[in-house]
């Protein structure tokens, strides 16, 4: 029992790291679509919501955001989605945790990312929502 809770802690502790190199990036992402870096996301994140901190491994209510009206909630929420892409494929690539868990909390968070930029799209009237991704 001792063991899997030294396991768990490294764990914790390697996605921690992970996730700190990941908010911190100050490298642009325009290959996905979007003019910021990792660290400006999380600026923008913590503005729009009046945040002073958020964590990438507590929930966020992106279905209530994707059904809702509220234009910066759909945005940052949508980054939210974005940098948890990030982390879980960062785990992912460098095999921390679990392989089939990051893969599919990497694709969950691709789907809210997607789908909430769309709704951020439509609701700002900015962009046609042109949903580039759906085949």
């Amino acid at each position: 029992m001792n063991d899997d809770h030294n396991q768990l802690d490294r764990y914790l502790s390697h996605y921690e790291d992970l996730a700190i190199q990941v908010l911190d990036d100050p490298r642009s992402n325009i290959k996905y679509g979007l003019p910021w870096s990792n660290e400006e996301l999380t600026q923008i994140v913590l503005e729009d919501m009046d945040w002073e901190s958020f964590d990438l491994f507590q929930n966020m209510p992106y279905a209530a955001a994707y059904g809702g009206e509220n234009e910066d909630q759909a945005r940052a929420l949508s980054f939210v989605a974005f940098l948890r892409m990030m982390l879980f494929s960062a785990a992912f690539v460098n095999n921390v945790g679990e392989p089939e868990f990051n893969k599919t909390v990497a694709a969950h968070s691709e789907y809210w990312f997607r789908m909430l930029r769309d709704r951020y799209e439509s609701l700002s009237k900015k962009n046609e929502t042109k949903h580039r991704w759906i085949n």
